[in-house]
């Protein structure tokens, strides 16, 4: 399958619309136009199209977005954007990062219209969704990417600062993993790994949520199967025949409350009570995505539903159990995430182990929880090595995740910070240096090119 292309130029909207501005007050009356749960459903939509990983290309998704909301002569001026900047196939007109910014500011200024659920049959509703979505990419634009691309401060400053926008950049335009795979990988996590240090899971799991493990996954199997083919449906479902099923009506109910919310509730959960109050896109708090990765189903009082994001979604089959126990009185965080910790690295060392199985005939290229001694004689352990006869290669698994309100602050050494916490070396109270990841990776390659000896009795390395 060709890579899509992750590089995009997104169209301003005084490229096809000249006389529309990009402030928040044009910003404020569009919306106001504009029926709240038809345009979550509609940016929901586009979503699932343009991040989708049904082997749709960039300039078929968009072709799709341009048909729905944009007339001949507005698609013209974007061809015509497109010729002067590149080609078509990198032009974005509709892209996932500004979409999950219109969720945001859906959720806070527009509310529902008589007829809501048929308002977007007129044109010219149609037109301003248009007009909203080109506003919304300066909005994303200029909250991510702000004065951190300058040279003030020196090129190496320039680089650091720069991190946190790259980073959110690449998830602005990043296609959804293949969902069949999530799917499986979560049950094999859940099902298989973890119970093996968290022998309780899937009772507490049980006792969260109501619903076992494997009826979790039945549920997430059934959404993305029947609802996440932009290619054979529009990812719009009625939740009554869901909750009607024969046989797991009452799984799909449950599973439901745990993983979607009203309109109401995403607002509430986005903008935690501001309200109306937000007189320039500065006011507004910064935007944390968490609501929609807690509850990435959108749910409304007349039965609908579809899934905001295929990313978020994506990442409840991967991690979404386990925030579930999170939220278990009786859980102890620190108990589960080290639980879970143990099975990643299990299951990530099974994948190298079959990657890289023994013919019968050559030696086992393939080791893993490898005992050795650093420099000073102190005991280690590398999590997994490749003996390629003439190349060793070394393998740390981590789980940990960067905090999102570490991503896109002020001052770039947050984001600098939290990685090395996560994956290089932490300092204690005390001063100790504890290594992590890549400074672990470090003090093998420096035990095993001192000569130092591994202290398992079927294993001997001598470089």
């Amino acid at each position: 399958m060709k890579t899509r292309n992750q590089i995009g130029v997104y169209v301003p909207i005084s490229e096809v619309f000249p006389g529309v501005q990009s402030d928040i007050s044009t910003f404020r009356s569009l919306l106001s136009d504009l029926s709240r749960t038809d345009t979550l459903f509609w940016c929901a939509r586009l979503n699932l199209v343009v991040s989708s990983n049904a082997s749709i290309a960039n300039l078929e998704a968009q072709q799709f977005g341009l048909n729905q909301f944009f007339t001949s002569s507005e698609i013209q001026a974007i061809n015509n954007f497109a010729r002067s900047h590149g080609s078509s196939n990198t032009i974005k007109v509709f892209f996932r990062g500004q979409i999950l910014e219109l969720f945001r500011w859906v959720a806070l200024l527009c509310i529902d219209h008589p007829g809501d659920g048929t308002t977007y049959e007129d044109p010219q509703i149609r037109r301003k969704f248009a007009q909203v979505a080109l506003i919304a990419s300066d909005v994303w634009a200029n909250r991510i990417f702000k004065n951190k691309f300058s040279l003030d401060g020196g090129i190496e400053v320039a680089r650091k600062r720069a991190l946190g926008p790259n980073r959110k950049s690449v998830e602005a335009i990043t296609a959804a993993p293949e969902l069949t795979q999530s799917l499986g990988r979560g049950w094999a996590l859940f099902n298989n790994y973890l119970p093996k240090y968290y022998q309780s899971f899937d009772a507490d799991f049980f006792s969260v949520t109501g619903i076992s493990v494997e009826q979790y996954f039945v549920a997430f199997a059934a959404m993305v199967t029947s609802f996440m083919n932009p290619r054979k449906n529009t990812g719009i479902f009625t939740i009554r025949n869901l909750q009607e099923h024969s046989l797991y009506g009452d799984v799909f109910s449950r599973y439901l409350e745990l993983e979607s919310q009203y309109p109401d509730e995403l607002k509430q959960a986005l903008w935690s009570g501001i309200g109306h109050g937000v007189n320039q896109y500065e006011d507004a708090p910064i935007a944390y995505y968490r609501p929609l990765r807690d509850r990435p189903i959108l749910r409304t009082e007349d039965g609908r539903g579809i899934i905001f994001d295929p990313i978020f979604y994506s990442e409840k089959a991967s991690i979404g159990p386990l925030f579930h126990i999170l939220k278990s009185s009786k859980c102890r965080p620190d108990d589960v995430f080290k639980a879970f910790g143990q099975a990643f690295e299990d299951y990530v060392l099974d994948i190298l182990g079959r990657m890289f199985a023994s013919s019968g005939i050559l030696a086992n290229r393939f080791s893993r929880n490898i005992r050795a001694l650093d420099s000073a004689g102190g005991s280690i352990q590398i999590d997994g090595m490749l003996n390629d006869a003439l190349e060793v290669v070394l393998f740390e698994v981590k789980s940990g995740l960067i905090p999102e309100n570490a991503v896109l602050c002020d001052d770039y050494e947050t984001l600098l910070q939290s990685m090395r916490n996560k994956y290089s070396v932490t300092s204690n109270s005390k001063g100790r240096s504890k290594l992590k990841g890549v400074g672990q990776l470090a003090r093998s390659a420096k035990s095993l090119a001192t000569k130092k000896k591994t202290m398992g009795s079927d294993l001997n390395i001598d470089i």
